[in-house]
């Protein structure tokens, strides 16, 4: 059974925290992850609400995820799969002027190819997000640092006051246009933490936060504050105070603990390629222990810093008069995989990359500094959850009208113990970005964790049969065990079908990409173009250029975007 809206016209205030690449077990007073540093703000929010432990970003990466989040949507309902590029215009503008009102960033990052962003905004087609309802409802939003969805909300003049940033469309790059084609070399320098210097760029943020609600007590009307920082996000850097809250006996990861057992070529031929890209294998397979730790314990301590900022924020809002009639909300929009299975940063579907935390507490929550036993104290929900259910909270914390074609569920009723059991819900993600030779699709429910590969295009993924854990069993997802279970594999993978038609949305990605291609470098011409795929892949070869012509040769384009019927 799926929780039910509240039968109670709420009409509350929103404070929603939100941070960048956090793994949701930080917070899980289960999993060992939770025990390595302090996160006493969080401990207290913790124990004050509720704590859905497993809740799943809908795609492990910035600008599909919290596009998914602002549109309660899947990626492939609102086309949106890669950093380079977010909604490409105000929701629902087509609907009022005749025409899509084009995000300004979207023109910018393609060299002011206005067929191509009207085409994706047509494609995309997306009429309101959960700003676009709340405000239509009377709340008063207000949108304070990284936004990272388009939709020309860094524009909207009523923002402005706010300074809200990132616009979701990162200048376009062979390292996501041209992934299929397999060159398994590095797009990027190896992880190194800095240990020198822990001052996040987010305080700006923060303190903007923090005098808004200081200008308003008791502010009136209602409204969200929206305060949206970058930390933890690598690169990973921290100092010698900040490593004071994490422990020194972390664990090491279990493929440099044990190498025998976690060669690169006894890895999944998908994750090669993503630990190859990260620059986590070279030859020699050199990472020291020093290393290692200092990466790990440094994201850890950036954690902690995390905590505190969005913390001081809460305690801020205590301290205004303005948590009376506020629900105090905490995510992040995906997490981070800070050394687990040869990978950093985000971008797979292993649990340290796809789970998030969060928190839902109020009206009246107390900002206070907690212990790890108030993490333990707290109600702890077990349920699935998503990022997906944001925008029906959302809608029915404040009495808005929710759209009928959300996916996504409202959360409010746990606050007030009145939600049942449903333990048959599953949660959907997908994933089809940069680091992912092809594009991969979750589906978890019950112990399960499927993930399915797509395999349209090149001959050299024909072969990526499909993953199965229990994570209940194996909650380190060491074990692949979909030989064992083929009748679970043929349920999942029925039942992922029935939200998402993987096969079709995998040969229409690459289709985009490979018309993204021919669109902007095959017009170079052979010397300019392998310039720029020596640019991104550090030490491409004629090799890897024989590969270009494979994937060329053997995946289809999508037509050229020209003139566009709105």
């Amino acid at each position: 059974m799926r929780p039910k809206a509240s039968n109670v016209n709420h009409s509350y205030n929103i404070i929603f925290l939100m941070c960048d690449s956090m793994d949701g077990r930080v917070l899980d007073p289960h999993s060992p992850v939770s025990t390595y540093l302090d996160m006493p703000y969080m401990w207290s929010l913790a124990e004050q609400g509720v704590n859905f432990a497993n809740t799943y970003s809908n795609n492990p990466i910035c600008v599909p995820s919290r596009s998914s989040m602002f549109t309660g949507r899947y990626s492939h309902q609102i086309k949106v799969w890669r950093n380079e590029g977010g909604l490409a215009a105000t929701p629902g503008s087509a609907i009022h002027s005749g025409h899509w009102e084009l995000d300004r960033e979207c023109l910018k990052a393609y060299e002011k190819d206005e067929a191509l962003c009207q085409y994706w905004a047509q494609q995309q087609n997306v009429s309101d997000t959960f700003v676009d309802t709340l405000q239509a409802s009377g709340v008063d939003v207000m949108l304070f640092g990284k936004i990272d969805v388009g939709g020309n909300f860094l524009n909207r003049p009523e923002q402005q006051p706010y300074h809200p940033f990132e616009s979701a469309w990162r200048p376009k790059n062979l390292g996501s246009i041209g992934r299929a084609a397999d060159i398994r070399k590095p797009l990027q320098d190896k992880p190194e933490a800095n240990l020198t210097n822990g001052l996040s760029h987010d305080w700006p943020t923060i303190n903007r936060c923090k005098k808004w609600l200081e200008d308003h007590p008791n502010a009136p009307g209602q409204w969200m504050l929206y305060c949206s920082i970058i930390w933890p996000h690598p690169p990973y850097q921290c100092n010698a105070t900040l490593l004071e809250h994490v422990k020194n006996d972390i664990s090491l990861p279990k493929w440099f603990a044990s190498p025998e057992n976690h060669s690169g070529s006894s890895m999944h031929p998908y994750d090669a390629y993503m630990s190859s890209t990260k620059h986590m294998m070279d030859d020699k397979d050199t990472f020291s222990k020093e290393s290692l730790l200092e990466n790990m314990r440094c994201w850890y301590a950036m954690v902690y810093e995390t905590d505190k900022m969005l913390g001081q924020v809460w305690a801020t809002a205590g301290e205004t008069g303005n948590l009376k009639n506020t629900i105090v909300i905490f995510t992040s929009d995906h997490g981070e995989m800070h050394m687990e299975k040869r990978q950093h940063l985000k971008n797979s579907m292993y649990e340290a990359s796809v789970r998030v935390p969060l928190l839902i507490a109020g009206p009246g929550s107390r900002p206070s500094l907690g212990s790890r036993e108030s993490l333990r104290a707290g109600r702890l929900v077990k349920d699935f959850t998503s990022l997906l259910d944001i925008y029906p909270t959302f809608a029915d914390a404040t009495g808005s009208t929710l759209p009928s074609h959300l996916p996504g569920t409202s959360l409010i009723p746990y606050l007030f113990g009145r939600t049942p059991p449903h333990n048959d819900r599953s949660i959907v993600s997908m994933y089809g970005a940069t680091f992912g030779n092809t594009n991969t699709f979750m589906i978890r429910k019950g112990p399960w964790k499927y993930i399915a590969f797509g395999q349209f295009g090149p001959a050299w993924y024909q072969n990526y049969t499909p993953q199965l854990f229990n994570i209940e069993d194996d909650p380190s997802e060491r074990h692949d065990v979909s030989l064992k279970h083929p009748g679970t594999v043929f349920a999942l993978d029925n039942e992922l079908r029935r939200t998402v038609d993987y096969e079709a949305v995998d040969r229409e990605l690459k289709m985009e990409e490979r018309m993204l291609y021919d669109r902007f470098y095959s017009s170079l011409g052979e010397t300019a173009a392998r310039q720029r795929w020596e640019w991104n892949y550090k030490g491409f070869d004629d090799g890897d250029a024989e590969k270009v012509t494979q994937w060329c040769t053997q995946t289809p384009s999508a037509k050229q975007p020209s003139g566009v019927d709105v």
